[in-house]
């Protein structure tokens, strides 16, 4: 076992002045969170940025991930999730629980327990394909140029378990996009190996 968690998202109850860790955005890390209109006032959506797993060493992280004995869909080995994650946002469903049960609790109320993480993903076998870092770094890029892609759905949702973090949903990212069509992969800032 890794032996910690992760790295939370926090939400405060201002009424209570209690914080509660928000387990659906994943346990990654975040630099930054953004809610942003869903145009639904049963839902909630928050962009979700940051490092997706910077603690530091994450060999032991990663041995563990493998010997809970499910595999990449390519085959890969898992390798740490560090900086591996393209765009995403978070859809939440409120007055539900991790479960998908109507509940009222902090977190239910305001669709922090119950939704799904999302990643942006590209067909890399189209000709102007390229990793997200090669893709910024060619000359003249303007503003305005376009990487067609959509977003989909990560596999993993959360359960409402505190967990540690060979479980996280972080580790999503370094295989194919649920529902996607062949050749899509993650929009991510370097290739998994």
């Amino acid at each position: 076992a890794s032996d910690y968690t992760g790295l939370s998202a926090h939400a405060i109850d201002i009424e209570t002045m209690t914080s509660y860790a928000v387990g659906a955005f994943t346990l990654g890390g975040f630099e930054k969170i953004v809610e942003f209109n869903s145009g639904h006032s049963d839902y909630v959506t928050f962009a979700i940025g940051g490092y997706n797993g910077a603690f530091g060493s994450l060999s032991h992280a990663t041995a563990a991930r493998t010997a809970l004995g499910i595999p990449r869909a390519d085959s890969n080995p898992w390798v740490s999730p560090q900086d591996i994650v393209p765009g995403r946002f978070y859809i939440g469903r409120k007055g539900f629980n991790a479960q998908g049960i109507a509940a009222s609790d902090f977190l239910s109320r305001n669709g922090l327990a119950y939704g799904q993480v999302y990643g942006f993903a590209v067909d890399n076998s189209d000709v102007d394909f390229a990793w997200r870092d090669a893709w910024h770094e060619v000359d003249p890029r303007i503003n305005g140029d376009v990487m067609q892609g959509a977003f989909y759905p990560i596999e993993w949702r959360w359960d409402g378990e505190v967990k540690n973090f060979e479980h996280d949903g972080s580790w999503g990212f370094q295989d194919a996009p649920v529902g996607a069509p062949a050749n899509t992969v993650p929009r991510q800032h370097c290739r998994l190996h």
